[in-house]
């Protein structure tokens, strides 16, 4: 119980301390943002503060923070250690940092900042590497949440495979209208959904171990696994979420172009990480206990 505790109050002063000497290193530029000196009605186009904090959350979170931790808690509670210091001084400063380029360049995406800086050549390489990586993720987040209609919705008739499709239509649409139409009145909701119910899920484990100590204890199975998988590199790459994830960079340009004001940047981006660290400490408590 002491390391999710710690981790949890670390996080939270990671974010108040740290998150300002991060924002002084990178200081708002006083220029418009996007869609203060560029609004086109499709990308460019304000939102509010709130709602770009919980679509910035959503975007880098999805289950990615649920599904890592849950098989990257078998390394143990080092891992409740690991998580927030990764979060704190890696994963929030790069975060921070992709939004941050993305405002000074006038809300340009990834592939157009690296080409900016480091050329031609590495861009197209690095789009590429990106245009597969990015299909898998979308494979995943496709996957896993039509399994989960499938056999709670629809556990009688088979209904994966239209699962899939109303999803990957979502996924279109999503694209395709302006983001104030369908990112920016679904993806708040859904975020907020996902805080409840990491906040339930918190709450619970509180009461649950207060009568009984050990629920937070390492599983003797752990050592077993930890025999055959190191946690360097395995760790690393099983909880990439709540981390660092190199994935989020992609993301921070589309809340980068909705933002009103630049000073909105250390909570809308740092912020979001420090609380995606937060949810991957409960989630990877509530495995803890599970197992």
């Amino acid at each position: 119980m002491g390391y999710f505790l710690f981790g949890i109050a670390f996080l939270i002063a990671g974010y108040f301390i740290y998150g300002r000497i991060v924002e002084k290193v990178l200081p708002s530029s006083g220029k418009p943002t996007p869609c203060i000196a560029a609004p086109d009605g499709i990308d460019c186009v304000p939102l509010p503060q709130w709602k770009n904090m919980l679509i910035q959350l959503l975007n880098i979170a999805g289950v990615g923070p649920v599904i890592g931790v849950i098989l990257g808690i078998k390394f143990g509670k080092v891992a409740l250690l690991i998580i927030p210091v990764g979060c704190v001084f890696m994963g929030a400063v790069h975060d921070f940092a992709g939004g941050k380029m993305s405002l000074f360049e006038g809300g340009a995406n990834l592939p157009k900042i690296v080409r900016k800086y480091l050329g031609g050549v590495y861009a197209s390489a690095f789009s590429w590497v990106m245009v597969v990586l990015l299909l898998l993720v979308v494979a995943v987040f496709i996957n896993i949440p039509a399994n989960l209609i499938d056999k709670t919705l629809f556990s009688q008739t088979p209904f994966f495979w239209w699962a899939v499709a109303v999803i990957f239509f979502y996924y279109i649409v999503a694209t395709l209208f302006p983001v104030d139409q369908i990112i920016g009145r679904i993806y708040p909701l859904f975020g907020a959904l996902l805080i409840i119910g990491s906040v339930a899920i918190s709450v619970m484990l509180l009461i649950a171990a207060f009568s009984n100590p050990e629920l937070l204890s390492d599983c003797p199975s752990f050592a077993r696994f930890q025999e055959k998988n190191p946690i360097f590199p395995c760790l690393f790459v099983t909880i990439a979420c709540g981390i660092i994830s190199g994935f989020h960079a992609t993301q921070s340009p589309i809340v980068a172009r909705t933002m009103t004001n630049e000073n909105q940047a250390r909570a809308t981006f740092y912020g979001m990480m420090i609380l995606e660290g937060i949810i991957v400490m409960i989630w990877a408590a509530a495995a803890l206990a599970i197992y």
